[in-house]
């Protein structure tokens, strides 16, 4: 694995962490209309 391959799997778990929690934000949020 070279450096730039380094550097694009590093986005890419970052950008994987981000969309994770925005969809445990917004799930959070249907559960909490729904009570």
């Amino acid at each position: 694995m070279n450096f730039r391959q380094v550097i694009d799997y590093q986005k890419k778990k970052d950008f994987l962490n981000a969309y994770n929690s925005i969809n445990r934000e917004k799930l959070y949020e249907l559960i909490v209309k729904r009570m």
